[in-house]
This record gives structure tokens, sequence and C-alpha cells, in this order.
């Protein structure tokens, strides 16, 4: 049993029990809603995985209802699917978040597949969330120890740097700590979503080191 709780949402009857049937016989806790307005009032009640919803319904619609989703709740997965599949459409669903488009009629099995996919799409999405959040702890200035007088000036230079735009040139003896003050100032930048690559430069032949770098 799974238990990743769906949220079905489409204004014909014999659709959402439909889905709701087969997704609950894959283990999922299925809940459904004739419309968005009912979807959000579930949605800021419990907690979903995924909303599978219908594009064209009374009131609102689908992509009306994406928006109005993830300003509840960032992180919550949507995929469209509708009758009236075009590429405009399609295009508009993606634009505000949703993970998939799937035109009708489908078939129940590419109903599971796009599921199982969009879920594991928000595993990894937590997973680098939760490991960026640790990086940014292990990495915050209170975290690096030292009480000596010339390291909390190093300390206090790197928090005032740390947000601008200059290159940073950091030198000193192997072991004192080069490594960990860059990264200090890396992850508590603006650019801390963006990977940091470190580089051996001492592992490259000289005349490599310039195309290694720059192309």
């Amino acid at each position: 049993m799974s238990g990743e709780r769906i949220l079905v949402v489409d204004d014909e009857r014999d659709n959402r029990e439909l889905l709701q049937e087969a997704l609950q016989e894959e283990g999922y806790e299925v809940e459904t809603a004739p419309d968005g307005s009912k979807a959000l009032e579930l949605i800021r009640r419990r907690h979903f995985h995924v909303v599978l919803s219908d594009l064209i319904m009374p009131e609102m619609s689908g992509v009306e209802l994406l928006k109005a989703m993830r300003e509840i709740d960032p992180f919550l997965v949507g995929i469209i699917f509708t009758g009236y599949a075009s590429i405009e459409s399609a295009v508009e669903a993606i634009k505000v978040g949703a993970y998939d488009y799937v035109a009708k009629p489908f078939q129940l099995d590419e109903i599971k597949l796009v599921l199982k996919r969009a879920l594991e799409f928000q595993r990894l999405n937590y997973e680098n969330i939760h490991l960026r959040r640790q990086l940014k702890a292990k990495y915050k200035f209170e975290n690096i120890i030292s009480d000596h007088e010339k390291m909390l000036e190093i300390f206090q230079l790197v928090e005032k740097i740390a947000d601008t735009d200059s290159t940073v040139l950091i030198y000193g003896e192997s072991g004192t700590g080069k490594e960990l003050i860059a990264r200090a100032i890396h992850y508590n930048s603006y650019r801390q979503d963006k990977p940091l690559i470190p580089i051996n430069c001492g592992a490259i032949p000289a005349e490599l080191l310039e195309s290694e770098l720059f192309g």
C-alpha cells in the first residue's frame, strides 16, 4: 500500500468515481471534488500529494485551480486532463506548474504511470530541498567554530562579501579551512540554490587548465 493522498477534481461524476476506484485499488488514499471551489476547501483542510484535475469545469478551470492551490501548498503536484486537448491549453497548464497534461479519453494505465512519475518527481524535490537546508545549516557562520581573533575578523568579512558579486581569492596553508570558508560564502549568498563546483587545480596539467575552466 502506497498511502499517498490523491485528490481527483472533475465535474463529471462517472470520471471521478472511475479514477477513485482505480487509484484506490493501487493503494492510494483518494478523495474527490466536483469543482475547483470544493477542491480548494479540501486542500486547505488536508495535505494531498497530487491533484488530478479536469481542465474545463464550471466556475473555475483546472488552470485557475492550479494557480490557487499552489498558493496554499507550493509543493502540491498538479496533473491536468481534458477532452479539449490543444497545444495552447497544454502550454498554459505547464506554465502555471502542472507536472503533466493528459488528453481524454485516457487509459487508466496512462494515468497510473503519470501519477507514479509525478510522485517520484515530488519525492526528489523534497529530498533536494531537505539537502539544501542541511547544507545551508551546516555552513552557517555560527557553525564554523573558532574564538581566534583573526578568524573572527575573517567571519565578519565573509558575512559582508557573501551577497556581493565580487571575485574572492581565499589563500592559506593546507588544512586551514579554505574550502569551508568558500562553502560558507556560497551557502550564505543569493547563489545558494546554484551548484558550487570545487576543482582541484593542482591535479590538472597547466596546459589544460585554461580549457578545462573556460572551454
